[in-house]
């Protein structure tokens, strides 16, 4: 079969109807995931220290672009209420789109709202709350089912509605796996012998050399199987196996600083079971059960869509374009010189899970005319906990630097000199230079396409600390 047929029979695979109810399984899981991040954060101070209190916010260039602001305190906890409030109708299928557009909506002005605080778990929700806007997922078991009539005779989904979503985490299993194949995971084990420095199991210590090579290409392997697995349809019930150990044991054993990033990706499951089995499990429930009757069809083949004409192709194009973008943009970084690691240019968005510790001491370092030491505060001292890493990020760094200058002319200081000393240890080496101490920041705009010169280039050879 040539090419060009393959991407017919792909393209016409894309319509065809499958039963509803793996897709809405995962609505299901997805959703709880939502509700335990949601409210783990409305009830703790981490809106009022991180939303409301701090001096500092450093936005993604799109939240000024879009005219977004920092909301009164009032608005702010309100905004994180109706995103629980979201989270829990996705999970009831109770005002299914609405709640998809709103959890979206919701959850992408917290993520741009601080890239300090940005991490992969945060991005993989928003994508996937986007791609569930779009979805039919409410088609089964849902309370719309309930009142909406038309809604309770459609069992089926168009294939491309479950077909993004298993696309979207084949890409992120296959670009974690792509990332560890470097020399400080492969060679020195690295960040894994210091992830696994004094931990203990059932009474036994982990802080083995051998125990961190073992998890660190055990860790590779299972993510490059996985996604394959998971993209060619193949060993499923041993890749479901592999989801729940390998996600259990990065949650419970190896890393304390994940959040529910593991359960995320449990919660994939249902997505690769065949269409009509949780529909199968809920009918042998009601056995025991006095629950409301599933319907006892059973749409375990693809049939084709009514579908034609500028439908498919919009969806086509969509398709295919998102695809495209979650592939491209993970390899974004070739465009930079350097490790992202060091640099972080192109390291976001990229799926670069848990490859780097990276430690920094920093100095900053202000001149004025009218300026003593005793004037000057600490501004270090103005950052959330959550923001403690902006020393290893250089745009945030920068952004820091700007926000000290307006602080500072503001109160009278025009044109202050601002310089950066700063040293990282990347992977347990020695400490290096990491910011050009001699440029003055304070005016230095971060270039959107080419790299940053005041950025340090990263000397290979780890030697002695």
């Amino acid at each position: 079969m040539t090419i060009f047929k393959k991407l017919l029979s792909w393209r016409e695979k894309l319509f065809y109807s499958q039963d509803a109810a793996s897709l809405g399984l995962f609505r299901i899981a997805f959703g709880i995931v939502l509700i335990a991040q949601s409210f783990s954060i409305y009830n703790t101070s981490f809106v009022k220290e991180n939303f409301i209190e701090n001096s500092f916010h450093f936005p993604f260039a799109l939240f000024n672009l879009l005219g977004l602001t920092r909301w009164p305190e009032e608005i702010m906890h309100i905004h994180f209420l109706i995103m629980g409030l979201a989270a829990i109708g996705i999970t009831l299928g109770l005002f299914f789109r609405f709640s998809a557009i709103t959890f979206f909506l919701t959850l992408s002005y917290v993520f741009l709202f601080d890239k300090t605080m940005y991490n992969d778990c945060h991005y993989l929700m928003l994508l996937l709350s986007f791609l569930l806007m779009f979805s039919p997922a409410h088609r089964w078991l849902s309370l719309d089912r309930l009142w909406n009539k038309n809604l309770n005779k459609i069992n089926q989904i168009p294939f491309f509605s479950i077909y993004l979503l298993r696309m979207q985490f084949v890409i992120v299993y296959f670009y974690a796996a792509i990332t560890k194949i470097n020399v400080d995971w492969l060679i020195a084990a690295q960040p894994l012998q210091r992830v696994i420095e004094g931990k203990m199991l059932f009474g036994i210590s982990l802080d083995h050399l051998w125990l961190a090579y073992f998890f660190s290409y055990t860790g590779l392997l299972l993510d490059l199987f996985m996604s394959l697995s998971l993209f060619t349809g193949r060993y499923i019930k041993l890749t479901i196996a592999f989801i729940l150990t390998f996600n259990l044991t990065n949650h419970f054993l190896l890393f304390n600083d994940i959040g529910v990033f593991p359960f995320l990706m449990i919660s994939a499951i249902p997505l690769f079971l065949k269409p009509n089995t949780p529909r199968i499990w809920w009918q042998n429930t009601q056995k025991f059960l006095p629950l409301t009757p599933d319907n006892k069809e059973n749409l375990d083949t693809l049939n084709p869509a009514q579908k034609t004409g500028i439908y498919r192709l919009v969806i086509t194009i969509f398709v295919t374009g998102f695809i495209l973008i979650q592939l491209l943009v993970p390899l974004r970084h070739f465009l930079y010189p350097g490790k992202p690691v060091w640099t972080y240019e192109g390291a976001r968005f990229a799926w670069r899970l848990k490859l780097n510790a990276k430690k920094t001491n920093m100095k900053i370092i202000i001149h004025h005319p009218q300026l003593t030491t005793r004037k000057i505060p600490d501004y270090t001292n103005f950052l959330t906990y959550e923001q403690r890493w902006i020393d290893n990020l250089p745009d945030c760094l920068l952004d820091f630097v700007h926000l000290i200058r307006d602080d500072l002319e503001s109160h009278g200081f025009k044109k202050p000199k601002i310089h950066i000393k700063a040293e990282a240890s990347l992977n347990e080496r020695p400490y290096q230079p990491f910011i050009d101490e001699t440029v003055n920041l304070a005016h230095v705009e971060y270039p959107l396409f080419s790299h940053a010169e005041w950025i340090v280039p990263f000397r290979e050879g780890r030697g002695k600390k």
